[in-house]
C-alpha cells in the first residue's frame, strides 16, 4: 500500500493582534493558502486514483475482518458464502443483478429454500390454435401474448384471431412461454372471452384450463346448468381473448 502525501511544513506566522492577517502580510498569506490548496488537491488525487487500496476489501463474520480475494470484488459474508460481485451480485449497466449461481432473495429472516424469490421475467409469446387429433394450420390476423413470471407463477394474457383452420379433435391454444408443473391435479383455470363466433354446441359455454406438464390451454364446452364439460371441437374460425396464471 502506498503512503499518503505528507503535508509540508508551513512557514512560521508572526504574532499579531490584528485579525486581518491577509492585509498585514499578503505575500505570506498567499503562500500559505496556495500550499494548503496544493496539499488538499494532492490528497484528493491520491484517494481518487485508488492508490490507498491495492487489494480488494472483504468483511466477514467470525474472522479477522479483512482478507484478500480475487481482484475487483467487494466481499461481505462468511467464508465461501461471501458475496462475489463477479458471480453472485453485481451492479452493472444501472441494474442490480443476481448471478446464475444465486439461489434468490429471502425476506424477513426466512431460511427456507422454497420461499426464496429466484426469478422475475417479462416477455411475449405467440398463441396459436391446434387440434388434439390433428394439429392443422390456420390463417391468423392476431396472435398477441404477454406474460410476467414471478418465482414459480406465470401470469399471462393473450388475444388470438384465426380463420380457415384445418385441425381436428379438441381445440387447444399453444405457445405458453413455460411448461406447467407436473404436480398431481395442479390444473389452472383460464378466463376466456369470445370476441367473434367460435363453433360450439347450442347453449354451451366455452371454458379452458392449463393442463399438467404442458405449455398449452385445453378448451372445453359445457351446457348451462351442467357439470359435465366435454372437449370443444376445433373451430374453423374465431377470436378469443384470455388471461390467467399457472404454476411451473
Amino acid at each position: 500500500m502506498s503512503s499518503p502525501p505528507v503535508i509540508s511544513a508551513l512557514p512560521a506566522v508572526p504574532a499579531t493582534s490584528d485579525p486581518n492577517f491577509e492585509t498585514l502580510a499578503p505575500a505570506l498569506f498567499s503562500a500559505i493558502k496556495n500550499s494548503f490548496i496544493g496539499e488538499v488537491n494532492a490528497v484528493a488525487s491520491w484517494i481518487n486514483a485508488g492508490s490507498w487500496l491495492t487489494t480488494p476489501l472483504a468483511v466477514s463474520s467470525g474472522g479477522t475482518g479483512a482478507s484478500t480475494f480475487s481482484s475487483g470484488r467487494l466481499l461481505y459474508g462468511n467464508g465461501t458464502s461471501a458475496i462475489q460481485s463477479s458471480s453472485d451480485l453485481a451492479f452493472t449497466s444501472n441494474y442490480l443483478r443476481l448471478g446464475a449461481g444465486s439461489a434468490g432473495i429471502q425476506f424477513n429472516g426466512d431460511t427456507a429454500a422454497a420461499n426464496a424469490l429466484n426469478d422475475y421475467e417479462k416477455g411475449t409469446f405467440t398463441p396459436a390454435i391446434q387440434g388434439s387429433t390433428s394439429a392443422g394450420s390456420a390463417t391468423y390476423s392476431v396472435q398477441n401474448g404477454f406474460y410476467t413470471k414471478i418465482g414459480d407463477r406465470v401470469y399471462f394474457q393473450a388475444y388470438v384471431s384465426w380463420s380457415g383452420h384445418t385441425g381436428t379433435g379438441n381445440m387447444q391454444i399453444t405457445g405458453l412461454p413455460f411448461a406447467s408443473n407436473s404436480a398431481s391435479n395442479s390444473f389452472s383455470p383460464v378466463t376466456i372471452y369470445i370476441d367473434s363466433a367460435v363453433s360450439l354446441n347450442a347453449s354451451n359455454m366455452l371454458q379452458g384450463f392449463v393442463n399438467i406438464n404442458t405449455a398449452f390451454i385445453v378448451l372445453t364446452e359445457v351446457a348451462l346448468g351442467s357439470s359435465n364439460p366435454v372437449g370443444a371441437a376445433v373451430s374453423a374460425a374465431g377470436s378469443l381473448m384470455l388471461r390467467g396464471h399457472y404454476f411451473v
